[in-house]
């Protein structure tokens, strides 16, 4: 039975044969290859794989055999005898290369130059040595014939005596450690250096005397020491016949290198004394690409934060150091309306915004919380030992500090609002730190379609609603790439005619499961995820496409001395942010040959917050086209008329909901007629949307806002319904009975 350290002693052995500078293959008695180390591969070109088992003779030239060259082993079996004194290294013997476990011959060798072909039939000369290694079970004296032969070839290299006695102090444990290129240092149990190899001292400095006064753990770095050691003790006890670890050591100029070493236990064979070798490779340069990498894949570099994948590990790991009754809270904070002032701003200065909203979340925060950049305005923050009631403190906190106004560069000021979504969990009960993050945030969306400037803590009924958005969002993609969606058109009035002068298109989607789906429902979805540029841009051409279809109407039925339809468009913000949106609308009109005066692009109130140059310039380009432009669902946005005033704006529409506060025919509803004179005054037109009784018909008469829509007159409809009022020239105010 074989004890761990000679187990150790022969691994070792394997690794020196293994890193040789000499072709080395090992022979049984019959010629075939058992041992095949990475120098005869290259010389060779077969792989260990190809070559065990099979016989030498597969690498011998056939005009070496027709001139009677013997291979070296047979050589050897004819005229040599085996002397030598037996030394043990017990092994397995079914490992390979391995010359522990047997007899080295002290004197007994063979020599020849030989021709061998390699893997791609090059012919190359080599001269050979072989040395007999005899079985461990084998007494002394006994046939060499009938032993196993170890041969070293060496291309064109002419060997020296010095050359077989390295062989012989491998063999025997007194290793050539110096014609290694690998660092190699040889301690005793106590870890007190006994020698060490060129590239060893090299690497980390020290002399051979002062080495000699140091321990293998006095130059190993202080927070690695006791990993060594453990491994050391392991070894000497028969635990482990290797070690492989990385661990940095401290050089000679108190520098730290990280190595892998592979540390293994032998024993001197003449008294058995243990000692330990150690085999280092510099990994140094690797282990800081690693570290940088690292870094960046968890590192947010514009704020100094951790990143999404780092708030994710860092959630997971105090997932895992927490004791289960142990709550957590994970806060989602996002910047109101940050996209449209980064925008305006340019990125410079968005990015300076996002700087600075990091460094304010810092201050609201307890001693080790943990925050995030989690792209674009997203931020988190991962509370230990935080429940609800703390998770809300430091959201009232974070929102606070935000609110305070951002003072950037030229003077501008800038105040912005943030939403706050919270999801707390016990330890115990936290499925994934993904559900933890996933529940914030679903907080958070709900936060947002609340309004600004809100904070929501998560519940269950929450994720339902979540996981239904995420199928309307995938169900209109499909609808939109399949054409599903379609348009109605609602009549917009002369309060003085009753006669049609305008339609608004209206989008409208028919599910086929969950029927008429309201545009209130899917439009925010559209927005929130880009799908509102393939819509509005579809929505354009179809309802300018539908009016040229009611003009050819119009022009077969002999009615060309009507006053021409003109056609209102709702487009969106982002939208007009699309750099190749206005090319877009251009490409419309001429396909569609229209005249750019009867379209009317809709605007919401909300747009005009947004001092952005790119929304600012493309006001302006379709204004200088000629398209009219009406501000849609005014009074919800709190811009003021000064401000509209300052931009290309031709009307604007009251909203339904001011219409709605008019019930009684003896009040005056200030707002409504405040607005209309003011918007007159400026020379705008005023539109009244949601007119739904003849008292609110008759207030807006009399405050002279001659333009509205809503039911009382006609609900939105589809074309072949506006087509009849065209044909007709339907007096709609007459039909509704509110003449």
């Amino acid at each position: 039975m074989k004890s761990s350290s000679e187990t150790s002693y022969n691994g070792y052995s394997e690794i020196i044969l293994e890193n040789l500078p000499y072709a080395v293959i090992q022979l049984t008695s019959e010629g075939k290859i058992i041992g095949w180390n990475r120098s005869a591969e290259l010389l060779y070109g077969y792989s260990r794989q190809e070559v065990l088992g099979v016989s030498v003779e597969k690498l011998k030239a056939p005009d070496d055999m027709l001139n009677g060259n013997s291979p070296p082993v047979v050589q050897f079996r004819n005229n040599h005898h085996h002397k030598g004194t037996k030394q043990t290294y017990a092994t397995d013997r079914n490992t390979a290369p391995a010359m522990a476990g047997r007899t080295v011959g002290s004197t007994a060798s063979a020599d020849s130059l030989l021709t061998r072909i390699t893997k791609t039939k090059k012919r190359i000369k080599v001269r050979c040595r072989s040395m007999v290694i005899s079985d461990n079970s084998s007494a002394v004296g006994s046939d060499p014939a009938e032993k196993p032969f170890l041969i070293e070839i060496s291309q064109l290299d002419p060997f020296t005596d010095t050359t077989e006695q390295m062989y012989l102090e491998i063999a025997n444990g007194r290793l050539m450690i110096d014609n290694l290129l690998i660092a190699i240092g040889i301690v005793d149990i106590e870890g007190n250096f006994l020698r060490a190899n060129q590239p060893f001292h090299k690497m980390l400095g020290y002399s051979k005397h002062k080495l000699q006064g140091l321990t293998l753990y006095q130059i190993t770095h202080p927070e690695d020491v006791s990993t060594t050691r453990t491994a050391c003790a392991n070894l000497q006890s028969g635990h482990a016949k290797y070690y492989q670890m990385e661990k940095r050591y401290l050089t000679s100029n108190g520098k730290v290198i990280w190595t892998v070493d592979m540390i293994s236990l032998a024993r001197d064979p003449a008294n058995s004394i243990p000692y330990f070798v150690v085999q280092m490779d510099n990994i140094t340069a690797h282990k800081k690409e690693h570290d940088e990498l690292a870094r960046l894949a968890f590192h947010d570099p514009l704020t100094d934060l951790a990143n999404a994948s780092g708030f994710t590990r860092n959630v997971e790991l105090t997932v895992l150091s927490s004791q289960p009754d142990t709550f957590l809270s994970v806060l989602m904070v996002n910047l109101d309306d940050f996209k449209k002032i980064s925008h305006g701003l340019g990125q410079t200065m968005g990015d300076n915004i996002l700087k600075e909203t990091a460094s304010r979340i810092k201050l609201a925060l307890r001693a080790g919380d943990m925050p995030a950049r989690m792209g674009g305005d997203e931020f988190a923050i991962l509370l230990k030992n935080a429940n609800e009631k703390d998770g809300l403190a430091v959201a009232n906190r974070t929102m606070q500090y935000i609110t305070k106004p951002f003072l950037l560069e030229k003077g501008i000021e800038i105040f912005l609002t943030a939403s706050v979504g919270i999801a707390s969990q016990d330890v115990k009960n936290i499925a994934s730190p993904e559900q933890l993050i996933r529940n914030a945030g679903i907080a958070l969306n709900t936060a947002k379609s609340t309004g600004k400037g809100n904070c929501i803590i998560f519940d269950p009924p929450m994720h339902e609603k979540a996981l239904e958005r995420i199928s309307l969002e995938t169900d209109l993609r499909k609808a939109i790439e399949a054409n599903e969606l379609r348009l109605e058109y609602q009549p917009i009035v002369s309060l003085v005619t009753g006669k049609m002068v305008a339609v608004e298109a209206l989008a409208r989607w028919p599910h086929a499961k969950r029927g008429m789906i309201p545009p209130l429902e899917f439009i925010p979805i559209a927005e929130d995820n880009g799908l509102i540029i393939p819509l509005g841009l579809w929505v354009l051409n179809e309802a300018v496409s539908q009016l040229k279809k009611w003009d050819i109407t119009i022009a077969k039925n002999g009615l060309k001395d009507r006053k021409a339809l003109n056609i209102a468009v709702n487009v969106s913000i982002i939208q007009l942010l699309k750099l190749s949106f206005i090319d877009e609308l251009k490409e419309c009109i001429a396909t569609n040959d229209l005249d750019p005066n009867r379209l009317i692009i809709e605007i919401t109130e909300s747009t005009l917050l947004d001092s952005s140059e790119v929304i600012l310039n493309a006001l302006k380009q379709i204004y200088e086209m000629g398209i009219q432009l009406a501000i849609d669902d005014f009074g919800t946005g709190y811009s003021s008329l000064s401000r509209i005033h300052s931009l290309p704006i031709d009307s604007l529409k009251i909203d339904r909901e001011f219409i709605k506060e008019i019930v009684d025919p003896k009040e005056k509803a200030p707002l409504v007629t405040a607005t209309i004179a003011m918007a007159t005054g400026l020379n705008l037109e005023v539109i009244a949307e949601g007119i739904e009784t003849t008292t609110q018909l008759s207030l807006l008469r009399q405050n002279d806002c001659l333009v509205g829509q809503g039911f009382l007159m006609a609900k939105p409809m589809p074309p072949e319904e506006i087509e009849k009022i065209l044909i007709e020239d339907r007096n709609l105010l007459k039909a509704a009975n509110a003449v």
